[in-house]
């Protein structure tokens, strides 16, 4: 049987070529393949049998010394390229006979490329450079790139003796043509993914453990990654998104969460691409998707590096966080899997971030306050608020500063979900500034001008300056198309009241404690003492007219905004400020304020209309009988006073109890009794409601006669029933 295979060998390589199937030629190079698979299929069939092996291979080495070797076209050259991969995996076989014959085989071989060099055992790490340097000198760089492929295939199956050898080969050669080869890492590297997967659902038999296979592929990997990291990276972020992402992806990563430069290379890539999609050419959503698993992967190590890392810059990793869980929200979730849904992989990577800090108080927090699930949600924008809130209690002002620092640019962004962001930070910190642990001291003294005040204040004028600024920059983003971001504009202008308040309130309850156990007798004194001492504060910590004037002027603008979310906040923000601001600041443009509000009660959301009619109360108790203005100012309470009874008959339950309250506090105003005008007029034809609009309308044309005229046009046929 030997000597009849032996004669089959001699035939085949005496032939140059042959005609394939479809008139393609079959060169010579083809046909020594299929003996070499013949070969093989014999050495497995005999188990391996070292004796067998070496008589083949010298049957082939003699065959191969009467043939003259050549390379007669290009088309060639890849199964010629196979055909030396094969003989390679020969060379570093661990028996000496086998490894002689193969030698001598590789050294006939080579001889298709012109070169005439006898090859000898030098060990596999100086044999690799050896057979690397000629290949290098002699494959173009796109055929060099088809060897590597070639022999990655070898790799993934490769027998234990050999597989060391073959890995060796590989990165020697990918080293020493490193550059050239950049270009070609994407097309390497899915095909690496190709093999494993196609290994992973193939039975491989006892002999190859697969699992350690694929992690001494890893390493292999990592050795190209210290030299090429980027374009790994890159390799990586095109790979098609699904959680959880490669396997062998995932192990390089934690790989790589272990080395202080490649971890800092890589985060610099993946952030920057986070924070800047606009310089993605490719697939922009796919490319941000798995930088936010890529860098959940490296969080999820937990490693010493990361950790010092966060440490270092948990302001701006936690911002650019936020910015992330937002422009996920802008890619959508629609008709993907759960597996490719970009805001709970970003919550989820998040998640890893929160819990690699170091301490993990935050995470704690986070989790106890549900707000993973309210960024999930879509309402994410106010538990983007939420987050920022948090992070003010637990972090130092200076941590405050440089997240601040970090995300005020983005404010310059075209993509207005980072841009939201940046507005909702700003409207934020301006409440929450009050709980940073340190602020006080922070402003206490400044190297600017050496400012000191009061420490139960706990204000100056440089932290007014500071909110200032912060408010100055929500204004600039006053006329925003996108009408969230308006929204959080309004907001922040609100939230000023909610600081005023928050100071006023903690230094009340400061005052009080000063007595380690007041008396009843003595408690109301000390009480008057904090509502005395908060005024200071307020009038040490205020708002000037002038910037008042412009955050009314802008919040009212916001009543008249189109969409109902930024209507609604402007009218809240209306009411926190006007409740909060002295009255003699809001008198000077309360005529206006009036007239301005009345558009606002005929709007089609029923709680900008409740809101409307709320806010015209407030502005209404406000009226100074002294001022100059008196009589038209109370001219337009008359006119909006028809559209107050009107809506006592709204179809919402809301706008019906804001429009009695309202009622109520406009007849104080005009001294009418209120609960006379609500007494039920014998008008048995009318249900309930409609009697108390006749009982309201009855009164007010008998108290104010002034008001005829404006009922006469608005109520006609309510008031003549």
């Amino acid at each position: 049987a030997s000597d009849v295979y032996k004669r089959q060998i001699f035939t085949l390589i005496k032939h140059s070529s042959v005609q394939g199937e479809g008139d393609e030629p079959v060169t010579w190079w083809t046909l020594l393949l299929f003996t070499f698979d013949k070969l093989l299929a014999k050495i497995v069939a005999s188990g391996d049998d070292e004796q067998l092996k070496v008589f083949y291979l010298d049957a082939l080495l003699k065959s191969l010394n009467r043939k003259k070797i050549t390379l007669g076209s290009m088309a060639e050259l890849r199964p010629f390229i196979r055909a030396l991969i094969v003989v390679l995996t020969w060379v570093f076989d661990t028996s000496f006979e086998v490894k002689t014959l193969a030698l001598l085989i590789l050294s006939k071989l080579i001889i298709a490329l012109e070169v005439y060099q006898s090859f000898h055992w030098e060990g596999e790490e100086q044999f690799a450079r050896t057979i690397g340097k000629v290949l290098s000198d002699k494959l173009p760089n796109e055929n060099l790139c088809n060897f590597l492929q070639e022999l990655l295939s070898q790799i993934v199956l490769a027998s234990q003796e050999t597989f060391g050898g073959l890995k060796t080969l590989f990165l020697v050669l990918y080293e020493a043509n490193e550059k050239p080869l950049r270009k070609s890492v994407d097309t390497l590297f899915t095909h690496l993914f190709r093999l494993l997967e196609e290994a992973s659902q193939r039975d491989l038999g006892p002999d190859l453990d697969f699992e350690k296979r694929k992690e001494d592929i890893v390493q292999m990997v990592m050795r190209i990654v210290q030299n090429s990291p980027i374009e790994v990276l890159d390799v990586f972020l095109r790979v098609k998104n699904t959680f959880p992402l490669h396997e062998t992806i995932i192990s390089v990563m934690r790989c790589i969460s272990r080395e202080k430069v490649l971890v800092l290379r890589s985060f610099n890539h993946l952030t920057d691409l986070l924070n800047n999609p606009e310089q993605i050419s490719d697939d922009v959503s796919n490319f941000m998707m798995n930088s936010t698993l890529l860098l959940g992967y490296m969080m999820e190590t937990r490693s010493e590096v990361l950790a010092m890392l966060t440490k270092k810059f948990f302001p701006q990793i936690f911002a650019m966080f936020l910015l992330r869980i937002s422009t996920s929200h802008g890619q959508g979730s629609s008709g993907r899997g759960p597996s490719e849904d970009p805001v709970k992989q970003t919550i989820w990577a998040f998640e890893k971030f929160l819990r690699c800090a170091p301490g993990g108080d935050i995470a704690s927090v986070v989790e106890g306050a549900g707000l993973l699930k309210k960024l999930i949600s879509d309402e994410y924008d106010e538990g983007i608020s939420e987050m920022l809130h948090i992070f003010c209690k637990e972090f130092p002002f200076e941590s405050v500063k440089a997240l601040l620092d970090f995300l005020v640019p983005f404010l310059a962004k075209s993509l207005h979900s980072q841009k939201l962001v940046a507005v909702i930070a700003l409207a934020q910190v301006i409440p929450s500034s009050i709980y940073i642990k340190d602020v006080s001291n922070h402003f206490a003294a400044t190297q600017a001008d050496n400012l000191r005040v009061d420490d139960s204040l706990k204000s100056s004028a440089t932290y007014q300056r500071w909110i200032d600024s912060l408010v100055d920059l929500l204004y600039e983003n006053l006329l925003d198309k996108s009408e969230s971001i308006r929204k959080h504009v309004f907001k922040g202008f609100g939230n000023l009241a909610l600081l005023l308040k928050t100071k006023e309130s903690e230094l009340k309850s400061e005052l009080v404690e000063e007595e380690a156990s007041p008396s009843q007798e003595n408690y109301r004194e000390l009480f008057t003492l904090a509502n005395l001492r908060s005024e200071s504060v307020l009038k040490e910590f205020n708002i000037p007219e002038d910037r008042s004037r412009n955050i009314m002027t802008a919040l009212f603008s916001g009543t008249k905004d189109e969409s109902r979310l930024c209507a609604r906040e402007a009218l809240s923000s209306l009411t926190k400020l006007i409740d909060l601001f002295d009255p003699s600041a809001v008198r000077p443009f309360l005529l206006n304020l009036i007239q301005n509000i009345r558009p606002s009660f005929e709007r089609s959301d029923a709680m900008v209309r409740a809101m409307s009619f709320n806010l015209f109360g407030k502005l209404a108790s406000l009226i100074d009988k002294n001022a100059a203005n008196f009589k038209a100012t109370l001219d337009q309470v008359h006119y909006n006073l028809v559209s107050v009874a009107l809506h006592t008959q709204d179809d919402s339950k809301v706008v019906k109890q804001s429009c009695l309250a309202t009622l109520q506090k406009i007849f104080e105003v005009l001294e009418i009794p209120f609960e006379e005008a609500k007494e039920t007029p014998d008008h048995p034809q009318l249900d309930k409601s409609d009697q108390l609009l006749v009982g309201l309308a009855e009164v007010i044309v008998s108290t104010c006669p002034e008001t005829v005229s404006y009922t006469h046009l608005t109520l006609p046929t309510i008031y003549s029933v």
